[in-house]
């Protein structure tokens, strides 16, 4: 009888990607079923098919031709670094997942696995060697590159600050994993991109002549959209807002970032009035949540992306959470010429240097350069 397995599992016992699966599932070398829970559709994989049997030993053999490094003097005390390994994952815990940490997890024991026999000089051709091989171009601001540089900056601080030190486990609490990733051109729209959106919200019509949304939508996904552009809020924080953090007398809105850190913004009228009409329609409930889908539940990041999806299908534009934060950040900087430490702390950066990037230009600003020769 057939073994099946989540096509996620397999992926993870092959040390392969769901990508690569899928590819040979559509080519019909491997063999999976697809099943249904609800709207949602996963592929299972049998993993006692001969194809899948070839992916686990090829996995078998490289482990043995590349896993173990010949012993040196002074080696590694492992009792200690998985101790310190342990305390960097309470550290990520904080502001992580509990399927991150699984991860974490994972990733850490697989590196014990592959280099079980290291020390203080060849752990740093091991970290090299894994690097490559874990990290691919371009594969970046995924759980897997988050975990991988959060043990990567473990590991280093480990081997560059000492072993044993009770000042080394102290510091860890301060240590903050930093992402390495290559600047790339994202999309950005304009000003009258947002504001065109939201107008069309409110009177878009259906192929019957029937308005494309009801009253509460129309309200909820304009007062998200203003949300989105005039504070530079991520996704995750505009969902978490909730009906204390809105003063209205004060005109500012209480936001919580990544890390749990607390920031205040100001709200414009044109947000405050947003709101203010939201909330008028707004359902009761037992949720203290400003934002509530139509079943009068909190809204969660991937609804959110998905109704800001469908608004900019009105106006043939890709848009998104995030790209609207980037367009409010450019605005903010391009536009209404705000200084740049406000704007940092406005939108929750973590340095000055990240909110540079958005001082360039854009494509939409050489477009409208090039037009006006």
């Amino acid at each position: 009888m057939a073994n099946y397995v989540k096509i996620a599992e397999a992926a993870k016992m092959a040390q392969t990607n769901k990508d690569y699966l899928h590819k040979l599932i559509k080519s019909g070398e491997l063999s999976a079923r697809s099943d249904q829970r609800g709207k949602l559709k996963y592929w299972c994989v049998d993993i006692d098919c001969p194809r899948f049997l070839k992916l686990l030993s090829r996995q078998n053999s490289s482990r043995q031709t590349k896993s173990h490094l010949p012993p040196t003097e002074h080696p590694i005390d492992w009792e200690v670094w998985e101790a310190m390994c342990k305390r960097g994952e309470e550290i990520v815990k904080r502001r992580c997942s509990v399927r991150t940490i699984q991860n974490y997890r994972y990733y850490i024991e697989r590196f014990f696995t592959q280099y079980s026999q290291l020390n203080r000089g060849t752990l740093r051709q091991a970290l090299a060697v894994y690097e490559a091989r874990e990290t691919p171009e371009k594969d970046y601001y995924t759980p897997k590159s988050h975990l991988y540089f959060a043990l990567m900056t473990i590991a280093k601080y480990y081997i560059y600050s000492g072993f044993e030190t009770n000042e080394l486990i102290k510091s860890l609490e301060f240590l903050r994993p930093k992402k390495g990733h290559t600047v790339v051109s994202r999309k950005c729209f304009s000003e009258a991109t947002v504001r065109k959106t939201v107008n069309e919200i409110q009177t878009v019509r259906t192929k019957r002549n029937a308005p494309a949304y009801n009253d509460y939508n129309a309200a909820l996904n304009t007062a998200l959209i203003y949300t989105a552009f005039f504070t530079g809020a991520r996704s995750s924080e505009i969902c978490a807002i909730r009906m204390q953090d809105v003063d209205f007398k004060a005109q500012s809105i209480r936001l919580f970032g990544k890390g749990n850190k607390e920031r205040y913004v100001g709200m414009s009228q044109e947000l405050k009035q947003a709101i203010q009409s939201y909330l008028k329609i707004r359902p009761t409930s037992k949720s203290d949540t400003l934002f509530l889908s139509e079943g009068n539940t909190p809204l969660k990041a991937p609804y959110l992306h998905r109704r800001v999806k469908r608004a900019g299908k009105w106006i043939n534009e890709d848009l998104a959470p995030h790209a609207i934060r980037r367009t409010s950040i450019t605005w903010m900087l391009n536009t209404k010429k705000l200084p740049m430490p406000l704007v940092r702390d406005a939108v929750g950066h973590s340095s000055l240097a990240v909110t540079n990037i958005y001082t360039k230009p854009t494509a939409n600003d050489v477009i409208e350069a090039m037009r006006n020769l």
